[in-house]
This record gives structure tokens, sequence and C-alpha cells, in this order.
């Protein structure tokens, strides 16, 4: 009787921690509790902190931080939400309306965002993390607002020039030094200018590009625009010299502008880009399209092409174009939303992750980080070797950033300008940017303050 009993007892033991087992290894949608899920995929159960995300960068470079971030943070699953660039700002505003907000997200218009009161105030966590000391002065003070930081810059794009080596080295010309000068550049373009040979020392894009980087290059205190952030306040003078430059170098031929007639005749393309033909010197771009003229079509074209740093001025800034993004005001969890924010783009082990993918993928970066931490710059000169390169990086620490994106009033601002047709009639030569600087000016300052009254009515 006693071996029945004991057997007995052996047996309801064994069938309870066997339900034990299986009642513990699934959560209510049949994933186990820990550990990823059958597919691969991290499993949101036992996560009590959900966070959503939204940036228009690579979806699986996105998932793959995402998943990096989740296992750094065993409490939080992370989300990401899709949204199509092309309708970027009404999506947002459609998810804001319905308080639906990502609870980080980035923006075209981090001002607006603002004004509208989408962005929670991330000046603590900003101001006390150390990783922000290796960032920039010129990049730190977008997104801050009357005392207030709504938001920050992400990852930055560097003003470039595009050097056509081989160019050079076919006109007996010895190419610069890294360490160069806007008039060094000017003077460079001028001497490759071959007219009857249908040579040109620059490209057509000097109106704008030069337009937008007199500030950063001349002064030690304002931004593209005349924008001064101490001050909150716009001054042309520099936007005015710039244009005028561009307008100078297009009408003595120095940067090249044929028609689409006279391409198809001198190159045998109507529609070619003019650095392609072989035939332009220098030209003035960002970042992403180093990789464009490196490519191979182009080394089979015999063409060798280097990325310069930006010339300097009479300061040693160089403007870069940034992206930007900012914590949902609406988040339930700001602090850790500006971590996940942080690791999605600008921070040190977010970079990290970001590098392995670029290695496993056999990827170049497609941005530059906005930190000067010496570990990353260190992975990036790995990823893409050469002097020109860590040229361009080296001036990572002397960036300013552009205004398109953060500073108040900026869209109502080229809302006005294209309603105007000033671009167009300052192209055409039927309008002189000297007499319509002022009213530009005038213009910034308004919209400016609308925007900022806008903004300080959302603090509390």
């Amino acid at each position: 009787m006693k071996l029945k009993k004991m057997l007995a007892f052996i047996l309801i033991v064994c069938c309870l921690a066997g339900l034990c087992a299986c009642g513990g290894s699934k959560n209510g949608d049949g994933e186990n509790s820990k550990g990823p899920n059958k597919d691969g995929t991290i499993s949101k159960a036992g996560r009590d902190i959900t966070l959503t995300f939204a940036a228009w960068f690579d979806s699986d470079l996105q998932q793959h931080l995402a998943d990096a971030f989740m296992e750094a943070h065993s409490n939080v699953y992370v989300e990401l939400v899709k949204i199509d660039q092309n309708s970027w700002s009404s999506a947002l505003q459609n998810l804001a309306s319905t308080g639906d907000l990502p609870d980080a997200f980035c923006t075209f218009d981090l001002g607006t965002a603002a004004a509208n009161g989408w962005c929670a105030d991330i000046t603590e966590y900003y101001d006390g993390d150390p990783e922000t000391s290796n960032i920039a002065d010129g990049l730190k003070v977008a997104g801050v607002y009357d005392g207030v930081r709504y938001g920050l810059v992400t990852e930055q794009y560097p003003c470039i020039v595009l050097v056509n080596k081989t160019l050079f080295e076919q006109n007996n010309v010895a190419l610069p030094g890294y360490d160069w000068t806007i008039d060094e550049m000017y003077a460079l373009a001028e001497k490759l200018t071959k007219s009857n040979e249908h040579q040109y020392g620059l490209g057509n894009n000097v109106l704008s590009y030069l337009r937008d980087v007199y500030d950063a290059a001349y002064t030690t205190d304002l931004m593209q625009y005349g924008y001064d952030p101490s001050k909150g306040t716009f001054d042309t003078t520099y936007l005015a010299q710039g244009y005028a430059k561009g307008l100078e170098l297009l009408n003595s031929g120095i940067a090249g502008n044929p028609s689409e007639k006279e391409k198809l005749e001198w190159y045998g393309d109507e529609s070619i880009w003019l650095p392609k033909t072989g035939k332009q010197a220098m030209q003035l771009d960002w970042y992403w399209t180093i990789a464009t003229v490196k490519d191979q079509s182009y080394v089979d074209l015999g063409q060798e092409w280097l990325a310069y740093p930006f010339p300097t001025g009479s300061s040693d800034r160089v403007q870069t174009i940034v992206n930007v993004g900012c914590v949902a005001e609406s988040c339930e969890h700001p602090e850790e939303a500006y971590e996940l924010l942080k690791y999605m783009t600008f921070g040190v082990e977010g970079w990290k992750s970001r590098f392995a993918w670029y290695k496993e993928n056999n990827q170049l970066p497609a941005s530059v980080p906005i930190t000067s931490d010496e570990e990353v710059l260190n992975l990036l000169y790995e990823l893409t070797p050469g002097d020109d390169y860590t040229a361009v990086y080296e001036s990572i620490s002397r960036s300013v950033a552009n205004v398109a994106k953060w500073v108040p009033g900026l869209t109502d601002y080229e809302s006005w300008m294209k309603s105007q047709n000033i671009w167009a009639n300052l192209r055409s030569s039927s309008l002189k940017v000297e007499d319509i600087a002022g009213q530009m000016e005038q213009k910034l300052n308004y919209y400016y303050e609308q925007n900022m009254n806008k903004i300080k009515s959302q603090k509390r």
C-alpha cells in the first residue's frame, strides 16, 4: 500500500511539473515569454515599455538598430512606424490629430512641430548626457527655442567639393591642400576653365550653394540666411554676397550651365550631368554624392574624383546639412524615448551597431556622425579609407547646421518666396539680389517671430 501511495505521489508531482512548464513557456499569443519569437524576431512579452519610432532612413537598418536597442534594454519593446517620406509632414499632422504621434520621430520641420506642441522638453536629458560634449556647438544649437530643447540634430551631410583629379593632372594644375580657402577654389576654377574646349571650373549650382554657405564661411556667429541664434534675428548681407558671387561665376562662364542642345552637341548626351563629362574641374556638393563619383562607372570613364571639405573663408566653420528629431510630448516614457532616439541616430553605441550593419551588407555610410568620438571616427575611417574622406571627417568638429529643418518660420518664408517667384526672378536677372535682400530679411524676421511666439506659448 505504501508503495502504491508513493508511486501515485510521484506521478502527481511529475504531472504538475509538466503543466507548470507548459503553462509558463507561452504568453497569450503563443510566443515564448523569454527569447525570440519563432520567426526570429524579438518578443514583446515580458517588456513593460513599448516605444514607437519613425524616421526615413533605410528600413532594414532601422530594424537592425531597434533590435540592438531592445537587446540592450530588456524592458523596452520598439515598434517602427512606417510613413511615406513624400507625405511625411502631413502624415505627422494626421497622427497628431488622433493622439498617435510616434514616441520619437524625425521631422522636416521641427519649428512647426514645437509650435504645435508636439515636442517634449528634453533639455534635462540632453544637457546631462556626457556624449553631447563631443558634438560641435554649431550643431548643438539646433532644436533649442527660448532656452528649451525641443529637438536635436540626428545626423549630418557635410558640404564638400568634389575635385576631378584627372582633369587637374591633364591640365598640369597642382591639387590644392585639404586646408584650402574659398579664394583658392575660385582661382583654380578660373584657371581650369577653357571655354573653347567646353571645360568649366565649377557647375551650375553655384547660386543656391554659395548663397547658403557664406554666413558659416565668413562669420563666427551667423548661420544660413544670416540667422543669429543668440538674438533670434536674420541678416541677409552674406546671403546676398554669396548669391552675387554665384551669378558672377555663371555670367563669366567659370561655372558651366550648358543647355540640353549644347550638351548633346558637345558631349553626345543632352541629359548628362556635367561632372560626368569629365569636363568640370570641381563640383560643389554634399556628402551623399561622394559615392556617385567614386563609383566604378566613373573609373571606367577614366575619371578619378576626390572629396574635399568645403574650403574656409575668414572663419574655419563649415556648413553641413542636418536632419533633426524629437521626443513626442504625448510620450509616457520620455527619458527612455530620448535614449531610443539617441541610439537610432546620433549615439556612439548606435553608430557602432550601424557600422556592423554596413559591413555585413557591404554598404557605405549614407550620412556622417555628428559626434567627434574617437572610436566612432576610427570605425568611419575603416569603412571609407582615403585621405580625402579623412579630411572631410576631420571637419566635423567645425560643423554649422543648415537651418531648413529646424529654425521657426522658414516654412512660411519659403512659401512666400515661392508665391512671389523671387528665386526665379533673381535667376533670370529681372530682379537683383541687392534690391530684394532687405525685404527677404524683413520676412525672415517676421515669420520667425510669429512662430517663436507660438512655441513660447507651449511652455508650461
